[in-house]
């Protein structure tokens, strides 16, 4: 089992809760303390996903889970990556879909913009191409530059629904001031 679990690596582009689920298994079945299975699995990434991942593996404050979820996001925005590049490039040579390249936050169409610059809309301020290239090549967050989380999931981005619940507490004071004056 020991073989097994030295052989095993994480192949680019692949399901990494599936690999990570083997791992665990494996490093089980051949007795790996568990304070070793962080540098374990580091090790069984590829260079360009390890990369990325090093300021999470180097942060003593992170912990193991941490750590697996940001590998975890790391190759799925990797693999979402190399989807709509494959996307743009099919669309471009007119192979595949025949659709809309889906955009980089994996929807489908052309991102929203605004009226008046035609930019995407966004509440956080434009990043140059080399400011989002370091954010990602460091793992931080586009929108706080902190890492352990991505800008999606950012806690000091403000939310859909914070938004909604201003919208709501505004129309109720508006509705209360009539009954104000009335008085």
């Amino acid at each position: 089992m020991k073989a097994k679990f030295r052989a095993l690596r994480y192949k680019y582009r692949a399901d990494f809760l599936e690999f990570y689920s083997e791992f665990t298994y494996l490093a089980m079945e051949a007795k790996i303390p568990e304070e070793d299975w962080r540098e374990e699995l580091f090790e069984r990434l590829p260079d360009s996903i390890a990369k990325l991942a090093l300021p999470c593996f180097l942060d003593d404050t992170r912990t193991f889970d941490e750590f697996v979820t940001h590998c975890s996001r790391t190759t799925s925005t990797i693999d979402t990556i190399e989807k709509n590049k494959d996307a743009r490039t099919s669309a471009r040579s007119g192979t595949g879909g025949g659709g809309t390249p889906s955009t980089s936050r994996g929807g489908t169409g052309t991102p929203a913009r605004t009226p008046s610059t035609g930019r995407t809309a966004s509440k956080t301020p434009a990043l140059d191409a080399t400011a989002r290239s370091k954010l990602f090549t460091e793992g931080k967050c586009f929108t706080c530059q902190e890492t352990g989380h991505m800008s999606r999931d950012c806690p000091k981005k403000p939310t859909q629904a914070v938004s909604q619940l201003k919208i709501l507490e505004r129309k109720e004071n508006d509705e209360e001031e009539p009954e104000k004056d009335a008085a």
